[in-house]
């Protein structure tokens, strides 16, 4: 029987992708996408801080993760790694943010539920 290495995780985020060939794990302000067959690293994101929510987009191709606590939401592509969103919903805090069934668009809830955004990924833009 083999094992792979110990990796640390924050709490409970780690997901395998919809599609079963990636597993995603976050530990402080770092995302780790790794093949699920070998466990060998595909990429590492770096987030703005302590990763507290993790949601892969049903089609597999993006992960998004959030962090509660400065009302953030990061996207990373796995089919290109430059390309990246931030989502940043300010004084109404957030909750919540999860994908749209097609996978073209995040939903998030502000606190106490006041507001949902829809945002698409078109509006976001490649890395400089």
């Amino acid at each position: 029987m083999n094992f792979s290495e110990k990796f640390r995780i924050n709490g409970t985020l780690c997901q395998f992708s919809p599609n079963g060939r990636y597993l995603a794990s976050c530990h402080q302000n770092r995302l780790k996408i790794q093949r699920a067959s070998d466990l060998r690293p595909v990429h590492t994101f770096t987030c703005l801080d302590s990763v507290q929510g993790l949601k892969w987009a049903p089609d597999s191709k993006f992960v998004l993760c959030c962090i509660y606590n400065k009302a953030t939401v990061h996207i990373w592509s796995l089919d290109d790694p430059k390309w990246t969103c931030k989502i940043e919903e300010g004084e109404a805090g957030l909750v919540g943010a999860r994908w749209s069934a097609d996978s073209r668009h995040v939903l998030t809830t502000a606190e106490f539920h006041l507001r949902v955004t829809e945002i698409g990924r078109a509006s976001c833009r490649e890395r400089v």
